[in-house]
């Protein structure tokens, strides 16, 4: 299971809503922001990237990837509360499975950030986290 996928479903454990119904992942920013308002409250789990495997003795020892968390709602109260309680739950995560994957460490990478509002005029907060995951 990807870095995404393992994120997206403890979220879901957390209590932050529910996979598949208003926790998204694997998705885009343009799917995001669909103007037909399908979706006005929702978390999306996107993985942008990540940083080099450490390696150790020519070895692979852990991956490093990386996740973005976008919170949206038509509430700005009720969107930066949720990005701080997703940030709250996994920042500072250690040695703990997520999936089928141990992750070492899992760290903010600043706290959430107000991105404004989109074309409906919700309200969408985002927080990064830099992972470790076991090899």
């Amino acid at each position: 299971m990807a870095a995404v996928e393992d994120v997206a479903a403890y979220l879901d454990a957390c209590g932050h809503g529910t996979v598949g119904t208003d926790i998204m992942r694997h998705g885009f920013l343009g799917d995001f922001d669909d103007e037909a308002g399908t979706y006005d409250n929702l978390i999306l789990v996107t993985q942008p990237g990540g940083m080099p495997a450490v390696q150790a003795f020519a070895a692979k020892v852990s991956d490093r990837p990386s996740v973005q968390v976008f919170v949206r709602n038509t509430d700005m109260t009720t969107a930066q509360a949720k990005a701080d309680a997703v940030y709250d739950d996994l920042d500072g995560l250690a040695t703990t499975t997520l999936g089928s994957n141990t992750y070492l460490l899992v760290t903010a990478d600043s706290p959430p950030v107000e991105l404004g509002r989109d074309g409906n005029r919700r309200a969408i907060w985002v927080v990064g986290f830099s992972l470790m995951k076991r090899n």
